[in-house]
This record gives structure tokens, C-alpha cells and sequence, in this order.
């Protein structure tokens, strides 16, 4: 019997967790990975889980999924929209939300391997499947690879990995070269010093440091966003892609109104959703396509 990727994602989308908190879906992950006949291991660099399914000799290719979400209160309106709460690293409680489409993340790679496990007589090879923690921090994948992920699992030929986006379901995007940006989260607190309007020397504005602080702040170079990491430790090649996950009629009638930036939510926002289908389905699709190009 296949396995219910619908009901799979709701369930997922439904209970987001944060960061190096996703004990609940980490588990659900390595029970389906265990079903599927995978040699398991969880807690890899806190909350990571990694399956081997060794099917003959190389390639070892490495396919991973982000599963964490964000403090973000979810405004779509479904009826399976997330009423979670977590605590953030400050000690807050807050709402959270897969804004980012982890839940699509983990979902497209069950899927993808429930495939590669039906067509282990067509290639040969090991598939390592990462789940990793902790992506919108930026540290999951230092986190597992700190913990001995290349020493204790088979070392891969190729590190493989997607994510959905406000593309219309059903087309994949990809390029040569460096593509993805990340973020990171300051806490910057400025102090000034009071005094007479009619000595500034002698006070210190805090609305002028503040203003001075952003305008260098955009100076910093950027950084490169976690899943390179597997591959750049592994001294190999990376191929990461997009695929999509909006109505392509709505898509269509945005891009003809030229309003795609104004009427299409985007990752992060409280109101990105991706379509259940065909997202799933062309989810699984990519990624089985892509580990059986590299497999033998």
C-alpha cells in the first residue's frame, strides 16, 4: 500500500515546530523511513534524522529536506492553516507557521523514496536521506555535520536537494552557479546619552546611530545558506532546484496583470500555501528523477 502523502502533508502542516525543536516530525519522518525499509538513525546534530538504503555498489548520492518552520502567525484561511505554538529562542511564545514549505520539503522526499525503494531493481547504489534540522537558522547542517555525519554515513558523490517557491505548480527551475540567499537574525541594542537640544556635541542621538548602523548593515557580505554545507565538507558537487507550488491559473492571471509580486505570497509570508496538488506529485517526481540520474 502506497503511503497517503496528502495526509502526510496536512499532518505536517498542521504541527509545524521550530528550530531544533522538530522532535514530532523528525520522528514521523524516521518511523516512514523505517517502513520503507531504511536503515535509521535519529538525533544526528540534535534533532536530524539519516536513512541508508544500500542497494549495491557506488555512487552514494545524498538527498536532504529541511523540516523546521517559523514564528509566523499563518493568515491563509485553510482549513488545516496551523494554530501551533512554540517558544522561540528568547523565551517567547509565538505562533508558528511553515511559511517556508518544509512540510512540502519532507513530504515530496517520502514520497520520492517510497519510489526509489518500488525501482531498487532498476539502479544500484547507496541513497543516504538527510533530514536536516534547523535550515532558518542556518545551522542544521553544520549541527550534523559536526556530529560525524560524513564519518558515521556513507560519503556522498553528490549532495541533492529542492524547494518549493511561488513558481506555478508544476514547472521545476534550476541554473548553473550559485543561486539562494540567506538571512540572519541581530539583536542590536544602542545606547545614547540625553542632554539640551542646543548642545548636540555633548549628547549622543541614538536616532542618528540608528539610521548610520542600517546604512552599514547593507554593506555586509552575504553568506552562503546551509545545504552547501553537506556538499562543500564532502568535497562535492551540489545540485539544488526549485519547484513550484501556486495555482497556475492564479500565477497565470498575476503574471498577465503584472501584479506576480503583489498577488503571490512568497516564502516567509503568512500567507504561502503551496497547492496540494500537483505539488506533491511533482515534488517526488524531481527528486526520485534526479537521485536515479546519479545512482547506477
Amino acid at each position: 500500500m502506497s503511503i497517503d502523502l496528502e495526509a502526510l502533508y496536512i499532518d505536517l502542516h498542521q504541527h509545524p515546530e521550530l528550530s531544533f525543536q522538530e522532535t514530532r516530525t523528525a520522528g514521523i519522518a524516521a518511523g516512514q523511513l523505517r517502513d520503507l525499509g531504511l536503515e535509521v538513525h535519529e538525533g544526528v546534530g540534535g534533532t536530524g534524522v539519516v536513512g541508508v538504503l544500500a542497494n549495491g555498489d557506488a555512487p552514494t548520492v545524498w538527498a536532504r529536506a529541511d523540516v523546521d518552520a517559523l514564528p509566523v502567525t499563518e493568515e491563509t484561511g485553510l482549513p488545516y492553516a496551523s494554530k501551533a505554538t512554540g517558544v522561540d529562542p528568547d523565551v517567547n511564545e509565538v505562533r508558528v507557521m511553515h511559511a517556508c514549505g518544509h512540510d512540502m520539503h519532507v513530504t515530496a522526499m517520502i514520497g520520492a523514496v517510497e519510489q526509489l525503494v518500488w525501482e531498487r531493481d532498476q539502479w544500484q547504489g547507496t541513497l543516504v536521506v538527510v533530514i536536516q534540522p534547523a535550515e532558518e537558522l542556518g545551522a542544521g547542517a553544520r549541527a550534523m555535520l559536526d556530529d560525524g555525519a560524513l564519518d558515521r554515513f556513507p560519503k556522498p558523490d553528490i549532495v541533492l536537494g529542492q524547494h518549493v517557491g511561488p513558481l506555478p505548480a508544476g514547472a521545476v527551475g534550476l541554473r548553473p552557479g550559485p543561486q539562494m540567499s540567506a538571512s540572519d537574525g541581530l539583536h542590536v541594542v544602542l545606547h545614547g546619552q540625553g542632554g539640551h537640544g542646543s548642545r548636540p556635541d555633548s549628547t549622543i542621538d541614538p536616532v542618528v546611530m540608528a539610521a548610520a548602523t542600517i546604512m552599514r548593515l547593507q554593506t555586509i557580505v552575504s553568506r552562503e545558506e546551509d545545504v552547501s554545507w553537506f556538499a562543500r565538507d564532502a568535497g562535492v558537487p551540489l545540485v539544488f532546484w526549485f519547484w513550484g507550488g501556486v495555482d497556475p491559473a492564479a500565477f497565470a492571471a498575476a503574471l498577465q496583470n503584472g501584479s506576480v509580486d503583489h498577488d503571490i505570497p512568497t516564502n516567509h509570508s503568512p500567507f504561502f500555501a503551496p497547492v496540494i496538488h500537483p505539488t506533491i506529485e511533482v515534488g517526488v517526481k524531481a527528486l526520485a528523477t534526479a537521485a536515479r540520474e546519479f545512482l547506477g
